[in-house]
């Protein structure tokens, strides 16, 4: 999902980075103590120098509903792929406010983007409250 306009921000080290996109690996990429879960929500953001810094949120199938997962429902089947393969849709709104960051809690480690081009430049942090 990417966004026109400006869709948010955050502080990390001393700068900012804005949004850039948010797309959703299923299941995660990442594990915690071994599990892997069902979904994983990566919020790209870049800085001016061009430097990158991902959210990573992962997520369990349970009886809360998500409000940010919520909104793109109806967009699913239409961008469900494979990894070889990207589909572009127009969705006409939708508030990255909603994505809840769970908790203080994170991993943080310098690493590569998992998908093309695959920079090296990136600072992840992956919130480790499901």
């Amino acid at each position: 999902v990417g966004f026109l306009g400006d869709a948010g921000q955050f502080n990390l080290l001393w700068k900012i980075y804005h949004i850039e996109n948010v797309h959703f690996h299923m299941p995660s990429e990442h594990t915690i103590d071994g599990i892997r879960y069902p979904m994983e929500i990566h919020v790209v953001h870049k800085n001016s120098e061009g430097n990158i810094a991902v959210i990573g949120l992962l997520y369990d199938i349970g009886p809360r509903a998500n409000p940010f997962i919520t909104q793109l429902e109806r967009y699913l089947p239409t961008l469900a792929s494979s990894p070889e393969e990207s589909k572009a849709v127009f969705i006409r709104t939708i508030n990255p406010e909603l994505l809840e960051i769970p908790s203080d809690m994170f991993f943080r480690y310098n690493g590569s983007l998992t998908t093309p081009p695959y920079s090296e430049n990136v600072v992840w942090n992956v919130y480790s409250q499901v």
